[in-house]
């Protein structure tokens, strides 16, 4: 994925994006490579060792959560479900319409 796509999708700035490329880079979690498409943008993947870390990453989470989630009754399940729902709407309709300007 290119900068740009990765900063459109997280809403921040190239320049923001580009200097966590770089950290992650120096970690050796993600690669840039040269476009094929076009020689002067990069294309960042993510490494082995980047997957790695982010699967470490979501079972700490996991690890946090789950005993939490395990002494939810069924209504209060629900309602998890129906907000990871309206999140998950919200950040489609976030990628998907233009950024407001602020006046």
């Amino acid at each position: 994925m290119r900068i740009s796509a990765l900063a459109d999708a997280d809403h921040s700035s190239q320049p923001t994006v580009t200097t966590q490329v770089q950290r992650m880079e120096t970690a050796g979690w993600v690669r840039r490579d040269v476009d094929p498409d076009d020689a002067r943008a990069t294309l960042v993947t993510l490494t082995r060792a980047g997957a790695h870390a982010l699967g470490d990453v979501r079972a700490a989470r996991a690890r946090v959560l789950d005993p939490a989630l395990d002494r939810l009754d069924g209504d209060a399940l629900e309602r998890i479900r129906v907000a990871v729902a309206v999140m998950t709407e919200l950040l489609e309709l976030a990628s998907t319409e233009p950024p407001r300007k602020d006046s």
